[in-house]
């Protein structure tokens, strides 16, 4: 696989739009200097143009607000907004979609890699199927050894649905959504801790459809600082009991006890009840 490289910035930074964006790509980043600057050529390479890239610094200490400096520099579709102190990712990332003007939104992280059509890809479909408002694709996992899997969500909007019951459906860097499906004056992410972006899907999938693109678009970082790795266990239990809460609805009282659920998603999940 191969990686947009720097020199190939210059092309792209007279063809921007900032007053009138497409798209609003919204990266929120704390102390992100290690992969740093291939997230951000990943996102000032892509093959469409039109966006703004909002940046949000979350009081970062190492070297990250200078190397943010230095791009916005050479490229005037990218927004950086900076926090005095650190005030966390569920506040950060609700200032980045505050300051979005485009008519989509597109979600990345600081040590992650767009691959150059995303974008494009993700655009054109949205606007082919105007009844989607959430578009997930499908991704790479990067290790730290080099090595990579393949990830395909589910496609459809019923097969998401389905798996929204139970768990996350996509990595959060691969999505893009309607900017009208932000509710002026209310929070867009809560305070889900690990688990924003699952709680925010299955309060979306009320309001609109979804869909996945199976082309891979985005490489997931996967390393020792990542989310993933370091608050797992409160992620599973946050998982677990938003998961609780969607298959609640579907039954009278009393609501299932956490053993229900829980044989209820290791059948969805293929294993034995017992």
């Amino acid at each position: 696989m191969s990686y947009p490289t720097k020199d190939s910035i210059s092309q792209f930074v007279s063809n921007g739009n900032n007053a009138d964006p497409c798209v609003s790509v919204v990266m929120p980043v704390y102390n992100g200097e290690l992969y740093l600057r291939e997230a951000v050529e990943s996102i000032l390479n892509q093959t469409f143009a039109n966006f703004e890239f909002i940046i949000v610094d979350d009081g970062s200490t190492d070297s990250t607000q200078q190397i943010l400096a230095e791009y916005a520099a050479q490229d005037a579709r990218i927004i950086l907004n900076r926090n005095r102190e650190n005030l966390g990712l569920i506040p950060t990332l609700n200032k980045g979609v505050a300051l979005a003007q485009g008519e989509y939104i597109a979600r990345h992280d600081a040590d992650d890699i767009s691959l150059p059509k995303r974008l494009a890809a993700q655009v054109a479909y949205l606007q082919n199927h105007p009844e989607v408002g959430l578009l997930g694709t499908a991704y790479y996992r990067l290790y730290p050894g080099g090595e990579q899997s393949l990830r395909q969500p589910s496609s459809t909007d019923t097969g998401i649905r389905w798996r929204l019951l139970f768990g996350n459906v996509w990595c959060h860097p691969s999505m893009m959504f309607h900017r009208n499906l932000v509710e002026a004056g209310k929070p867009f992410y809560r305070d889900f801790l690990h688990v924003e972006d699952y709680e925010l899907w299955t309060r979306l999938v009320k309001r609109t459809r979804a869909a996945t693109l199976t082309e891979p678009l985005v490489v997931y970082r996967v390393h020792d600082s990542s989310i993933c790795t370091t608050h797992r266990e409160e992620q599973l239990a946050m998982v677990a009991e938003i998961s609780a809460q969607q298959l609640n609805a579907f039954f009278l009282d009393p609501p299932l006890t956490p053993s229900e659920i829980n044989a209820l998603r290791r059948c969805y999940e293929g294993r034995e009840l017992t």
